[in-house]
Formats: structure tokens, sequence, C-alpha cells
């Protein structure tokens, strides 16, 4: 079972929490780290460092809880640059994520 925290914040007693999980049940939890870009890139970088070193498996984000667009720049993207740094650190780089508050257009006709 895949299992990340929901809720908008700071998320970093959830992380520990869920890593502790999968020790406890290492064939029953995968446990992904959730992330608040809305803090700014400095943050969610240190955030997402600790969640690589407790072991998680991959990164959620709540764009429409904490209220920043999936698409959003300068907080989302330097979030996205860091996956091949990431994908170092622990295989895979698994990111989930919601296309809310994207802004999509139709395509002319």
């Amino acid at each position: 079972m895949v299992t990340f925290a929901i809720g908008a914040g700071d998320y970093r007693d959830t992380n520990n929490y869920i890593a502790s999980s999968m020790e406890k049940y290492p064939d029953r939890i995968i446990g992904f780290m959730s992330l608040n870009p809305a803090k700014g890139p400095k943050d969610t970088l240190k955030v997402l460092e600790e969640g690589v070193k407790l072991g998680l498996k991959g990164v959620k984000i709540h764009p429409l809880i904490e209220k920043c667009p999936a698409n959003d720049k300068e907080k989302v993207y330097p979030l996205m640059e860091s996956g091949p740094r990431i994908t170092d650190s622990f295989g895979k780089f698994v990111y989930l994520g919601s296309a809310a508050g994207l802004s999509l257009k139709s395509p002319a006709r």
C-alpha cells in the first residue's frame, strides 16, 4: 500500500511517522513524502532531502490544499528539477501531483 500525508502545513512529523511505519511493516507499506511547495523552494528542498534520508520512496504534493499551482515556476519547478539527483539517491523518483490550478486552454479549431 502506498501512503502519504494529506493536509496543508509542515509535513515533517507525518513524513517521519510514515517512514517509521515503513520500517515496522516493510512488506505492506510504501511511504511517500508530502511536501508543501507554498513554503518556498528552500524549505521544500530541505524537506525533500530529509524524506530521502528517511527512505521514503516518492513525493506527493497537494496543489489545491496548499494553494500552490502545480505549474508554479518559482515554487514547484525547483522540486521537479531535483528529480535526477533524487533518482541517484534511491533508484526511482516517483512524483504524484495534480493538474489542479493549471490554466489549460482548448486548442483552436
